[in-house]
């Protein structure tokens, strides 16, 4: 034994004394939570964890928001309860602690909503059930805006966006580019044009693809494909906006004229398709090519800058 206490250093003391208060919190939490249970539990009012547009700005493609609880509630209590201002129709539909609002038609844009939620009851608790905290929720709409290509003075072939809610607009494109066609990305804070250098003898000979974002305080321009070795031709941008097909001819070799898939993070390729109007399916996989005298459907696969040939409808009507 002397031995052993001529061995204890104070260190050694010291993670000892430290092991024993560790032990002891900790059979005080145990012993606590078997007294306590359940009831502990049930002491703290049910509330929502997460909103799922809170605080975002919408656009046509959000058609629903989850309510996310903490713990199961009486459903028909939430649903007689919940209300949207301004008024928002919609379905609701349940997966276990989550409530999913599905609006049967878009939100009205440049608007501010609020998703409110009182007096709703948890599924456990005393016979009634507990009153869950007061939620609020809110998120906005996009701005109502629309973009065109200007005809007179300064404005004449630039591309502008003209803000209803802000009664304001601007100008997105620079004097030296005369923009020819545009397309809006899914999301509205993005704008695909094709245009050519101001004063080109043929514009559409020297048209390039550009974009421009237009949801920022700047806007912001980046060419996306030139027309070095290819006239740029006619465009289509996926609905999904992951994809773009740009109809184009060699400058050296007419006959080499066809469709190129041009990705979002990749370099253009061929598709070995050629064809008149074409157009993206709402898949954003599918592309649609006036081919003779019908329309083809073809998959395409991105990756590897391919299509499938999935049908060829002889004429509109059998389309």
């Amino acid at each position: 034994m002397k031995y052993l206490q001529k061995r204890w250093q104070p260190i050694d003391r010291f993670a000892l004394t430290v092991i024993l208060i560790l032990a002891v919190f900790i059979g005080v939490l145990v012993w606590g939570g078997q007294v306590c249970g359940q009831e502990c539990w049930l002491r703290v009012a049910p509330h929502v964890k997460a909103f799922s547009w809170e605080d975002r700005h919408i656009g046509a493609e959000d058609t629903a928001f989850i309510l996310t609880f903490d713990r199961p509630m009486q459903r028909e209590t939430v649903e007689a309860n919940l209300v949207t201002e301004p008024t928002l129709p919609g379905k609701i539909s349940w997966s276990g602690r989550r409530l999913a609002y599905t609006l049967t038609a878009p939100a009205p844009y440049g608007e501010q909503f609020q998703v409110r939620l009182q007096d709703a009851r948890s599924q456990f608790g005393d016979r009634e059930g507990q009153v869950m905290e007061p939620f609020v929720g809110e998120f906005r709409t996009r701005d109502r805006a629309f973009a065109y290509i200007g005809s007179q003075g300064e404005e004449q072939g630039r591309l502008l966006l003209y803000n209803f809610t802000q009664d304001m607009k601007r100008i997105l494109t620079p004097p030296n580019l005369t923009v020819m066609d545009f397309q809006f990305y899914p999301d509205g804070q993005k704008i695909l044009f094709s245009a050519a250098p101001r004063g080109s003898d043929n514009h559409f000979q020297d048209l390039r693809l550009y974009t421009v974002t237009v949801g920022g305080a700047e806007d912001k321009l980046q060419l996306l494909l030139d027309n070095q070795g290819y006239q740029n031709y006619r465009f289509d941008l996926s609905p999904d906006g992951e994809t773009i097909v740009v109809q184009r001819v060699n400058r050296e070799n007419p006959a080499d004229f066809g469709l190129w898939l041009v990705p979002i993070a990749d370099k253009p390729e061929p598709l070995q398709v050629s064809g008149g109007e074409f157009q993206f399916a709402p898949d954003s996989q599918t592309l649609a090519v006036a081919q003779g005298e019908g329309i083809s459907l073809l998959a395409l696969r991105p990756q590897a800058a391919e299509t499938t040939a999935l049908d060829f409808c002889p004429n509109l009507v059998a389309c």
